[in-house]
């Protein structure tokens, strides 16, 4: 019989190719098999910043299920003590979000917690540091009544603040007599952790003057 091929046997090659991939770690999508077992943080826990300002470092967790995997399209909520944020879980199962320090200096937190899991939440800490110094009152009654040469009844003090009312450390105050004589010990006073300066033991004023 003729070979339909014209007689000739002719070798016909098939080339195939294999391409490889490399596989990434794999994701979990939230579904009836992935369960959030872990949430934990990928940023610093504790921060500080000028208070009203934006930390350094966006909170940053991680969730992941319980075979370790990244969960992708979980709802993590960002929960402080004005205000609250919430961001969805990426591929490798990271939400952030953007912290904003309130107007009172001191420690403010952050808590981090996946909606609608018991899953135990990551709570970060900032301290707030009080702005720049815009304001100086004096903290005790003035003037004062007393016997010359002697120590006035109540130590003149004042009290450094900034823009929002915080006190403000480490502002160095003088105090000088602004009349009928006297003298002031120590003159020069810096300001303790609540924005405080007092003189230690004024003597024998009708007037004193702080300047910063």
């Amino acid at each position: 019989m003729r070979s339909p091929l014209g007689g000739n046997r002719h070798r016909i090659v098939v080339a195939l190719a294999i391409v490889s991939a490399t596989c990434s770690e794999p994701t979990a999508r939230v579904d009836d098999t992935a369960v959030v077992t872990s949430i934990v943080a990928t940023s610093a826990l504790t921060q500080s910043a000028i208070v009203t300002t934006v930390v350094p470092s966006n909170p940053t967790v991680r969730v992941v299920d319980q075979h370790g995997r990244p969960m992708v399209g979980v709802v993590v909520l960002f929960s402080g003590r004005t205000s609250g944020t919430q961001d969805v879980t990426s591929a490798d199962g990271l939400a952030s979000t953007t912290w904003r320090l309130d107007a009172v200096a001191g420690s403010q937190s952050l808590v981090a917690s996946v909606r609608g899991s018991k899953v135990p939440p990551i709570t970060f800490a900032a301290a707030a540091l009080a702005d720049s110094a815009t304001a100086m009152n004096a903290s005790v009654l003035w003037p004062q009544a007393g016997i010359a040469s002697s120590p006035a009844p109540s130590a003149p003090a004042v009290i450094v603040t900034d823009a929002f009312q915080n006190g403000k450390a480490g502002i160095e105050v003088t105090f000088e007599i602004g009349g009928g004589g006297g003298s002031v010990t120590p003159a020069t006073v810096v300001t303790d952790a609540d924005g405080r300066a007092a003189v230690a033991r004024p003597a024998s004023l009708s007037s004193i003057d702080a300047a910063t």
